[in-house]
């Protein structure tokens, strides 16, 4: 399923943010722009 695909994503993500100190808004907005 495309949802599951999705949560994955976002988890890595957020995964990958807590690690370099990223900013979870800026990701998602890129995410949100990407599909």
């Amino acid at each position: 399923k495309i949802e599951n695909r999705l949560d994955r994503t976002i988890e890595l993500i957020e995964r990958a943010a807590k690690d370099k100190l990223i900013e979870i808004d800026k990701l998602y907005s890129y995410i949100i722009l990407s599909i």
